[in-house]
């Protein structure tokens, strides 16, 4: 996935997912000096100041890169879930059971080091559909 997910950036100049930029306290205090000093230029020198100082100041930004799949899948099983019970809260429930997911991967993960979100997204789901088939069993939906 990480070899497709270059490709597509480098060799297409598209991706199919989304870019999660982050940086440390120390580079966000750099980026947020520079702003306030680009604001008391004119909008034309703006521009110009803000990309030279920000090529001389070398601020990493690193990535959190999340694809496609991993945001459809979660959507997907919601719309299945809202057709079969015909009512939103199931629905809901997926989709928070799957942020969760999504914000224990976030939360354990390395910096640096690449992660696969499906397998936390999945077992957030499955515990999303427990709790669900629970919610049934107990006579919460028709």
């Amino acid at each position: 996935m990480q070899k497709m997910a270059k490709y597509q950036i480098n060799n297409l100049r598209i991706f199919a997912g989304f870019f999660v930029p982050y940086t440390n306290k120390k580079q966000r205090a750099k980026i947020k000096l520079i702003k306030q000093k680009a604001l008391k230029l004119k909008n034309k020198d703006k521009e110009k100041f803000l990309e030279k100082e920000f090529k001389k100041s070398k601020i990493k930004i690193n990535l959190a890169i999340l694809g496609g799949g991993d945001v459809i899948f979660p959507l997907i099983t919601a719309g299945v879930f809202y057709v079969a019970f015909q009512s939103i809260i199931p629905a809901l429930i997926i989709i928070a059971s799957a942020a969760v997911g999504l914000l224990t991967l976030f939360l354990m993960a390395r910096k640096g080091k690449f992660y696969p979100a499906m397998p936390f997204i999945t077992i957030a789901i499955y515990l999303g559909m427990a709790i669900i088939f629970l919610m049934r069993h107990l006579n919460y939906f028709r």
